[in-house]
């Protein structure tokens, strides 16, 4: 069944996405996914490659590459499923907590990985977010304290 998705097409190295992104394919039904959440705006599937059970993405229907080009309105509807998704996780399993990651780097399209913390099983992101409180405790600051107001004020008086 297609609906009426708007595959806008967005430069990114080497080529054109949206008609060829991983991502809208899925969207349009073109790929088999594992749906967990769906709405007007948003879908949330099972990852294909997940570091633990459970382990899903929240992907917006419309083609957007990185979190910050999400327009007004479309924030909103985002982290919704987000927190619902998150919520059901940590029902579903159990779990301590839900990890939500967004980077994307490795696919074009803008999604937020979901991945609940599963007690007896220690899952990549554990360790990945372990060896960042390590050296967030161990190394020395990157910001002196003298610094901290100044660039405060700056975020906030930049215009988004």
């Amino acid at each position: 069944m297609r609906n009426n998705l708007q595959t806008e097409k967005t430069k990114i190295k080497g080529g054109n996405v949206g008609k060829n992104c991983i991502l809208c394919q899925v969207i349009r039904g073109e790929l088999p996914s594992y749906k967990v959440y769906e709405d007007e705006k948003i879908v949330g599937i099972l990852d294909i490659n997940p570091i633990t059970k459970g382990h899903c993405l929240i992907i917006p229907k419309q083609h957007r590459v990185w979190f910050t080009d999400l327009v007004s309105g479309e924030a909103g509807p985002f982290f919704k499923a987000v927190w619902t998704v998150s919520k059901q996780l940590k029902k579903a399993f159990n779990a301590q907590y839900v990890t939500l990651l967004i980077r994307g780097t490795r696919i074009p399209h803008l999604h937020a990985h979901l991945v609940p913390s599963i007690k007896g099983e220690l899952s990549a992101t554990d360790r990945i977010l372990d060896l960042l409180q390590y050296v967030q405790e161990n190394q020395k600051s990157v910001v002196k304290p003298s610094e901290f107001k100044r660039i405060a004020k700056l975020i906030r008086a930049t215009n988004p």
